[in-house]
């Protein structure tokens, strides 16, 4: 008995295999029909980020496994209407802008860009508040996590697969 672990096909399923690669690496993600798909899983993903936003008070981890810092003490100070809220969850406009007005998306063929054109958001990504970097206060809104990756590798599989089916 040897330690080693393998796999065996058949002639069949080795171009099966052979041919699924094929399509795999030639796929545009840009295709209306992939980028469609992609751009509901980003919208998808950030709703659930901003769901999941933690009391302004405490901070917490958000969906993807990032940490969003509780707001300063000096903010709270001067909205006291701030207090027992969640962060970014104020008024729905960052949000918004990544779901509906002012959302970014745009494809080529082999690459997604998603985000917002609200210039508080790229702030609040990289921790830059009033012309200042305090990377300790960012608040990340686009991450790339597994749940994230394996919700796109869906839909760019079910495309391969629709190929394969057609072919």
């Amino acid at each position: 008995m040897t330690n080693s672990l393998g796999i065996e096909l058949n002639e069949q399923q080795l171009r099966s295999v052979t041919q699924a690669l094929q399509v795999a690496g030639s796929i545009d993600i840009g295709r209306p029909e992939i980028a469609r798909d992609i751009r509901l899983v980003a919208v998808a993903d950030v709703d659930e980020r901003f769901d999941s936003a933690p009391g302004v008070e405490a901070g917490g981890v958000v969906y993807g496994g990032v940490y969003w810092p509780p707001l300063a003490e000096s903010t709270l100070e001067e909205n006291p209407a701030r207090f027992g809220g969640r962060l970014l969850r104020e008024t729905g406009e960052l949000q918004q802008s990544f779901t509906g007005n002012g959302q970014v998306f745009e494809t080529g063929f082999q690459q997604v860009i998603f985000g917002s054109s609200l210039p508080k958001a790229r702030g609040l990504h990289f921790g830059v508040f009033w012309g200042r970097e305090i990377p300790e206060r960012a608040r990340p809104l686009v991450v790339v996590h597994d749940q994230l990756a394996n919700d796109v590798a869906e839909v760019v599989g079910a495309y391969v697969d629709q190929q394969l089916r057609r072919a």
